[in-house]
């Protein structure tokens, strides 16, 4: 397994300085986009939902870094970054239990080699990097490391609700994932203004948005099989008003239109799709016939850009000198930056 760990030194007690494990989800992502889009010392300038031009790209101080408060240690799962199978079976690292345990022997050995079993200790994860850490903070108890917080960004806890958004009609019996991404889709067709009719206060129109798909849209949906033709015929012109979607193509779905189809259809007489993480993101759609979005605009405008200048900051200003794909990979730590700061990279 990789990392790349920043610690500040101008303090007077290193070793008791809080220390944050940070980490991506996917399952499958490296620590790529926290480290460099979000809480490392310095980050990828994106600056449009177009997108990005060809490099070269910019790279600047991150001035909302959490390294003024907290050492930060950025890690890249089995198999990401600079980690590699060396032994075993992938199924061996690849797996919730499996993972988790993989990422608590990392810190129990991170905590060893670097002093710092008295700092208070934090996790924070993204996505399946929060269902990571509800399992991985038991396994810390059982190696006994107890946390003092764990932050959960864009969680995903429930899969059953959230994770199956994209492609709910999979899930029939499950109606909450078009309940709870209704005001989503609601926001996304007011910024796009897909709306029949553009409300004026947009906070007030997603708060009615919100109370809808909690009363009568819920209502409809438990309904199933039994609901009659005036409240479906109700429920399917409301659903245009919140999503601006055609009323045949809502009718069509039978009042569940899951996120694929959504990113699909809502730009579709203008032969676009939008995107599925930040759905400012527009690009054209594979085929305009498509049921679904075939890719995802919003990682396709940022994906090389973020790749690029990973590899070159490692290069040139951490100094690595691997040669290894996407994220070089070292059998020993390497020690660089200026007086107050120290950035160490490495595998364990």
């Amino acid at each position: 397994m990789s990392y790349v760990a920043y610690f500040k030194t101008d303090v007077s007690a290193e070793s008791n300085r809080p220390i944050m494990f940070l980490y991506n989800g996917g399952p499958g992502s490296s620590t790529l986009w926290l480290h460099m889009g979000s809480f490392g010392p310095r980050r990828v300038v994106i600056d449009s939902t177009d997108h990005q031009d060809p490099a070269p790209y910019t790279l600047v101080n991150n001035d909302h870094s959490l390294l003024d408060t907290s050492d930060l240690v950025f890690i890249d799962m089995p198999g990401t970054g600079y980690g590699r199978i060396a032994n075993g079976k992938e199924t061996s690292y690849w797996g919730v239990d499996a993972d988790a345990q993989a990422f608590g022997q990392f810190i129990e050995r991170f905590l060893t080699t670097y002093d710092r079993w008295n700092s208070p200790k934090f996790l924070f994860g993204e996505s399946y990097g929060t269902t990571r850490s509800a399992l991985l903070s038991k396994v810390l108890q059982d190696l006994n490391i107890d946390v003092n917080g764990i932050v959960l960004l864009s969680q995903m806890l429930t899969y059953e609700h959230f994770g199956l958004v994209d492609n709910a009609t999979r899930d029939p019996g499950n109606n909450k994932p078009y309940q709870l991404a209704l005001p989503t889709f609601a926001a996304t067709a007011y910024y796009h203004h897909k709306l029949p009719v553009q409300p004026k206060d947009r906070d007030a129109f997603l708060k009615e948005v919100e109370h809808f798909a909690l009363t009568d849209y819920s209502a409809a949906l438990n309904m199933g099989s039994r609901i009659d033709d005036a409240t479906f015929n109700q429920i399917a012109e409301q659903l245009h008003q919140y999503t601006g979607l055609p009323v045949a193509f809502i009718k069509k779905a039978n009042l569940r239109v899951d996120g694929s189809e959504f990113r699909q259809q809502l730009l579709n007489d203008q032969g676009d799709i939008i995107g599925r993480y930040d759905t400012r993101f527009v690009s054209p759609a594979s085929s305009p016939l498509d049921r679904r979005a075939g890719y995802d605009p919003q990682s396709q405008a940022m994906s090389a850009p973020y790749v690029a200048l990973l590899n070159t900051y490692l290069k040139n200003e951490l100094k690595s000198t691997a040669n290894w794909k996407f994220i070089p990979g070292l059998s020993l730590c390497q020690e660089v930056g200026n007086s107050n700061t120290k950035a160490l990279m490495g595998s364990m």
